[in-house]
């Protein structure tokens, strides 16, 4: 899968990027935080709990 999508271009890749995923990347309205939770949560491959204790914040907050 990952020697696929390294032949892509940029331009390639950019496309089969969901629309909202692709203005929350490319946002400079401060949607930063949005973006690191988003990080965090699939570092901890969707886990909640292990998400929200990485981020210090409560589960329901997440």
């Amino acid at each position: 899968m990952y020697a696929l999508l390294a032949k892509l271009t940029t331009e390639e890749l950019a496309e089969g990027i969901h629309s909202g995923l692709r203005r929350l990347l490319t946002s400079d309205s401060g949607s930063q935080g949005l973006v690191e939770t988003l990080r965090v949560h699939l570092d901890h491959a969707g886990d909640a709990q292990h998400a929200a204790a990485a981020l210090h914040v409560h589960r329901s907050t997440l």
